[in-house]
């Protein structure tokens, strides 16, 4: 596969949690880069999903407003993708512990579908799937690399690391072909603002260039504390890991570590 991004251009792409933060914004590069988009997401209320994300290219994508818990709803979706970027699920660690059926069915019963339906309708796909270094848990060393070892503290992380490994699994056993990439506090324009990582700029942080480097200020500046990664960061690599060879791998998305693109 070559690393070049030209590769998307007049290809068939669907990203699950389409209208959310990350992906809205990757929605918008994929456009621009002459792919075929097609958004899916379930529009749950308090998982970010808005539809004035997708206004500049609302007019240039299909969307599916379905939810991934639904097996049938995805096994039309999936066919004819050249790529997959699998973005949907819970992110809040607090809400995963409130209410651990709902993260167990989000994170784990929809990636399982997700490959599932894959396997069944289009094996031959590139699948990325977005996790969270929060898998490794309280760091026992910096910076956290792949090799650390895995140690969820929350709901959360124990689900999304299985859904780090469904994707793996079926990537060895039935090769259909994924990437995983463990994002560490992504941050940009479109960020939900109740999210956690909004809320170290005390609520501050919206959506426009103005409010973006102001945050992305405030976030280099609070990273003896929490590493962050900028939106443009992680869109680039997502974009990578689907064409080059990294595929039936996991990798830490984090400036700091070792891996660069």
């Amino acid at each position: 596969m070559v690393d070049d991004e030209s590769w998307y251009s007049g290809r068939a792409v669907l990203i699950t949690g389409g209208l959310g933060f990350i992906g809205s914004s990757l929605a918008i590069q994929m456009v621009a880069l002459g792919a075929k988009v097609t958004l899916l997401d379930a529009m749950i209320p308090e998982f970010g999903g808005n539809w004035k994300n997708i206004e500049p290219i609302r007019e240039q994508v299909r969307l599916f407003q379905d939810d991934m818990r639904n097996f049938h709803a995805l096994t039309q979706i999936v066919k004819g993708q050249d790529a997959i970027f699998h973005l949907a699920g819970q992110v809040s660690h607090g809400d995963s512990m409130r209410e651990p059926l709902t993260d167990l069915g989000v994170n784990c019963v929809s990636t399982m579908n997700l490959v599932e339906a894959c396997r069944i309708h289009n094996p031959d796909v590139r699948i990325v799937y977005t996790s969270t270094r929060q898998v490794y848990g309280t760091p026992q060393m910096l910076p956290v690399k792949e090799d650390h070892p895995v140690m969820p503290v929350d709901v959360n992380g124990i689900n999304k690391l299985a859904a780090e490994y469904y994707h793996l699994l079926y990537h060895r056993v039935y090769d259909v072909k994924s990437t995983v990439l463990r994002l560490t506090n992504t941050y940009g324009p479109r960020l939900h603002k109740s999210k956690t990582i909004a809320k170290v700029s005390s609520g501050y942080f919206l959506n426009g260039a103005s409010a973006a480097r102001k945050f992305r200020s405030l976030a280099m500046a609070c990273r003896c504390e929490t590493s962050t990664t900028w939106m443009t960061w992680c869109k680039r690599c997502c974009c990578r890991c689907c064409m080059m060879n990294v595929l039936g791998k996991s990798l830490t998305l984090d400036p700091q570590t070792a891996m660069v693109f």
